[in-house]
């Protein structure tokens, strides 16, 4: 019995020898075969990054990714070798190949990282074909024209973050303005999508813990989207050790909204977000869980965006006292002329071109989303920016590579100048050179939701409040994971 435990043992160990040398075999040969024979061989990035996941995961794990990137392209040109396999473009041309509505990528499958393994939603859809039908059953319900049906929605909130700003005004408090504005975001889409608001502006609290929910899924999805393919063993991992995601909250409260809703079908008709498809639900037009779906994307993606976007712009209107001198004398011949109420109407706000071209810059300057928006090549292979890239390579750009892109935007592309949308004798950014919302038919559905809110809460902040931004040298501190959150303090004054 001892010779055959010994035996037996030493078969084990010969077992992992045999493993260990042939990972270390398989490895080697990946590294000569990448260093030798890889057709894309010669295109620039970090050494580790040719060979491993490993870096860009570490790189990741440490912080400033969106920091990071940019310093890469700087360093390597317009495609960055991030990982095997992965490349990033800064260039406004690989974007319209990458993204335009006919050209056939399909998400990567690191979208698979957002929620739970198996799970279908129209963010996590792969396949283009499939997200056109998901698409299209609410599509509708985001265009711009039905998007000013819930104007008056906007108004409501604007009216309590000006009573809020007051308050803080008479109290004298230092306040985490982006914070804020995040809060402000949540009451409004779930104002729109519910005809209710959240309350967490008049509470100053993360209602039904929403944002630690929305924060976890990021973190999440922001390290192991690196290792898509451990999705699903990672995720029963965590619930096998009691690790579940603290989403309970977010989803009672979709859940319990679209509930009671069904019980008093009367109480907002046509009113809301939630009615509009729970009417098209009842004509057979989308499933229920479509109506689950779109209620979760709204406040999901629509609260992070916006919030962080109003923050950034907000920071750089009332640091650079020129930009908000020229925004108030804007709006001041505006209203000597009538042609702006108050509070200002979104068609109204469109007259207002430097407005329109802060917003532009402050999108530019901040975009919310510091991940690259991967996809993958389709059959056939493509080319981008005259090299052919074979299929199943994963491809993609990050706005903060292409918002910082000298060759787009020049030397000064550091500085916060709106005049650059405006110039008649500079070429102003193309289309695809704003990146802030993604670009092509996989465009953030709530865009026009996040412009409505922003082109309206601004002009009443900086009409009626003036805001020190307070802290010195360190004045702000950003958190990269999928969103790029930006912090500092703030005091309001009342003008």
């Amino acid at each position: 019995m001892l010779g055959l435990l010994q035996s037996e043992g030493e078969s084990a160990v010969h077992l992992a020898k045999v493993f260990a040398i042939s990972i270390a075999c398989i490895s080697l040969f990946t590294f000569a075969y990448r260093l030798a024979f890889d057709p894309l061989r010669d295109i620039q990035g970090p050494f580790l990054g040719r060979f491993t996941r490993l870096w860009e995961l570490q790189q990741i794990t440490s912080g400033g990714w969106h920091q990071k990137i940019i310093k890469l392209h700087k360093q390597y040109g317009s495609i960055v070798r991030i990982g095997p396999g992965r490349y990033d473009f800064s260039s406004p041309e690989a974007i319209k190949v990458i993204y335009s509505m006919s050209s056939g990528f399909p998400k990567s499958h690191f979208y698979d990282t957002f929620g739970t393994p198996g799970s279908k939603t129209i963010l996590k859809e792969i396949h283009n074909s499939s997200h056109s039908l998901m698409r299209r059953k609410s599509a509708a319900l985001y265009s711009m024209t039905t998007l000013l049906s819930y104007e008056s929605a906007v108004d409501d909130q604007n009216v309590v973050l000006e009573n809020k700003f007051k308050d803080f005004a008479k109290q004298g408090r230092t306040i985490n303005l982006p914070n804020f504005m995040q809060l402000y975001a949540f009451d409004v889409v779930a104002n729109i999508t519910s005809a209710e608001s959240l309350n967490m502006m008049i509470s100053e609290m993360d209602t039904y813990g929403l944002i630690t929910a929305i924060d976890y899924m990021h973190d999440y999805v922001n390290l192991v989207g690196v290792y898509y393919e451990w999705h699903s063993f990672i995720y029963k991992i965590l619930m096998l050790l009691g690790r579940t995601p603290p989403t309970t909250g977010l989803y009672n409260y979709i859940s319990g909204k679209i509930e009671a809703r069904r019980q008093q079908p009367d109480r907002y008709i046509g009113a809301d977000f939630l009615s509009k498809l729970l009417k098209l639900e009842k004509e057979g037009k989308i499933e229920s869980e479509d109506v689950f779906g779109t209620f979760a994307n709204n406040v999901i993606a629509g609260s992070d965006t916006t919030g962080i976007s109003l923050g950034g712009l907000i920071y750089q209107i009332y640091e650079h006292p020129n930009v908000l001198a020229k925004l108030r004398d804007e709006l001041q011949q505006h209203e000597s002329r009538g042609e702006i109420s108050d509070p200002v109407k979104f068609s109204e706000s469109q007259s207002l071109e430097y407005l329109q071209a802060v917003i532009k810059e402050g999108l530019r300057i901040h975009p919310a989303v510091g991940k690259q928006l991967a996809r993958t090549v389709p059959p056939g292979g493509k080319v981008i920016e005259g090299r052919f890239f074979p299929e199943g390579t994963e491809v993609g750009s990050n706005a903060w590579a292409v918002h910082f892109d000298e060759d787009t935007y020049g030397s000064d592309v550091w500085v916060f100048r709106p005049e650059r949308w405006l110039s008649k004798t500079e070429q102003v950014p193309d289309r695809a050179s704003s990146f802030a919302f993604g670009a092509g038919t996989r465009q953030c559905l709530g865009k026009n939701i996040s412009l409505l809110e922003i082109t309206k809460v601004l002009p009443q902040i900086y009409r009626n409040f003036d805001i020190e931004i307070v802290g010195g040298a360190g004045k702000t501190k950003y958190t990269s994971s999928w969103f790029v959150k930006q912090e500092y303090n703030a005091r309001i004054f009342i003008r």
